[in-house]
């Protein structure tokens, strides 16, 4: 495997060359991604209350 070119520009971090090919597929999953983001449906929830009888008694608890 050959090493990418680096370079540095002035006082930052040094920038890396990627290969087309993983440039396009890295877009194309980031547009995939936002678009995503905006087709989503908004979210509804309820909370659902079961009331029930529970019995505790003396000792250990149990479960009725």
């Amino acid at each position: 495997m050959i090493a990418p070119e680096t370079r540095n520009r002035g006082e930052g971090r040094a920038t890396v060359s990627i290969r087309d090919g993983l440039e396009r597929r890295l877009l194309a999953y980031a547009a995939a991604a936002s678009a995503s983001v905006v087709a989503a449906q908004p979210v509804a929830a309820k909370v659902i209350y079961t009331p029930m009888n529970l019995t505790i008694e003396a000792g250990p608890c149990r479960w009725t």
